[in-house]
């Protein structure tokens, strides 16, 4: 999709792995389970990783990086057709990333706080929405949701 990096997070059950699926048909995808942000000269971007599930045999056998555009929670939508709004509340990304199925670093205790620095400053900084995702919708339909301007 325009060679940028777009993130989707959500609970289990949220619709990540049939979005992955689904999406597959009109862009270039990294894992839906495992990516990586990391930050290089003031710009975020997403990288794929080599893990894929062992449950649903996915392996992602090249590194995918872009510059990230957009962060995506994701909620089921039953009654509408795909569609996205700004995420209002960064405290909700920001809970998400850190107590959400994210897991803090295994690392010294110094550490922590730099880590809640880190995503307090991405929480911030990045265009995040939420996306209604309608699992009847297309391919080509939720593209044109999620590339949108507005």
């Amino acid at each position: 999709m325009n060679h940028k990096g777009y993130l989707f997070l959500g609970k289990s059950e949220s619709g990540k792995s049939t979005l992955s699926q689904k999406m597959s048909r009109v862009s270039i995808l990294g894992s839906d389970e495992s990516n990586i942000i990391t930050e290089k000269n003031k710009e975020y971007y997403a990288l794929s990783t080599p893990f894929g599930s062992f449950k649903k045999r996915v392996v992602v056998p090249q590194k995918i990086e872009a510059p990230l555009e957009r962060v995506f929670l994701l909620e089921k939508e039953f009654l509408r057709p795909t569609w996205k709004e700004h995420l209002i509340d960064r405290d909700m990304l920001w809970q998400f990333l850190v107590t959400g199925q994210t897991k803090y670093p295994k690392a010294e205790l110094s550490l922590y706080a730099k880590y809640n620095a880190m995503v307090n400053t991405f929480a911030n900084k990045c265009e995040a929405y939420i996306l209604h995702h309608n699992m009847a919708s297309t391919p080509e339909q939720v593209k044109e949701v999620i590339t949108d301007e507005s």
